[in-house]
């Protein structure tokens, strides 16, 4: 996929790199949790980087994306990131019919003989938890 907002060009010593930019990261984070490392990292990254993330440019990327990633992302946002700015992330899910039930992790639930209870079924962001991700301290 290519996105306007989504990179930028870098200059490198060997040249000009492209690079993603801090949404399309996080999106990309949520979006493969198996590959960055789980979701216990994905919240340490957002807490970090969360004050450095532009709304309109997550917003404009958000519909591009699986409607389970920008529910994942914003209750993660709003529990380790900036809530002050969530809403706006919400107004995208409004943009479907429909919003389903999404799992928070969901290797977790992968196999129904060894998946956890619910802690918690957010109904904001409509997505069910099992096991609250911690960010590295």
């Amino acid at each position: 996929m290519r996105f306007a907002t989504a990179s930028k060009m870098h200059p490198t010593d060997s040249g000009l790199m492209q690079v993603s930019s801090i949404e399309l990261t996080v999106l990309d984070l949520i979006r493969y949790p198996h590959a960055s490392g789980g979701l216990d990292h994905i919240v340490t990254v957002l807490s970090d980087l969360s004050h450095q993330i532009k709304m309109r440019r997550l917003v404009r990327l958000a519909p591009h994306f699986e409607r389970s990633v920008v529910q994942r992302l914003g209750f993660l946002l709003e529990r380790f990131g900036d809530r002050q700015n969530v809403n706006v992330l919400r107004r995208v899910l409004k943009r479907y019919n429909r919003i389903p039930w999404a799992e928070l992790d969901p290797a977790r639930s992968s196999d129904p003989d060894f998946t956890p209870p619910p802690i918690e079924r957010n109904e904001a962001w409509r997505v069910i938890v099992r096991r609250m991700p911690q960010p590295d301290v």
